[in-house]
């Protein structure tokens, strides 16, 4: 499955949605779309890995370095659905609350 980035404005939020397969060969492609992202200067960017299937250690490495950059002044924040995203995230720090609520109709 390929990579999939959707970015699109939300309120004053630029949201970049993250789908398929975050890997070696996809990863740069995540990383020249996150530092186009950070560098509009928007109150907020939501980096939102719901729709992330997988998930390798060179896709976490360049979430953590845009992370810890700190070089925009923008938040970042992440929505992390996907059990592998939420994993890699919670162990790196860059989410420190994760809720996970199952609805049952």
């Amino acid at each position: 499955m390929d990579l999939r980035l959707r970015t699109r404005q939300v309120g004053g939020a630029i949201v970049v949605e993250v789908g398929g397969e975050v890997e070696l060969h996809s990863a740069p492609q995540l990383r020249e779309e996150l530092l186009r992202v950070c560098e509009a200067e928007k109150p907020c960017i939501v980096v939102d890995l719901s729709g992330v299937s997988f998930i390798d250690s060179t896709g976490l490495g360049v979430l953590i370095n845009i992370a810890n950059q700190g070089l925009f002044d923008t938040p970042l924040m992440f929505v992390a659905l996907a059990t592998l995203a939420i994993i890699g995230l919670v162990f790196y720090g860059l989410v420190v609350i994760v809720e996970r609520r199952l609805l049952s109709h």
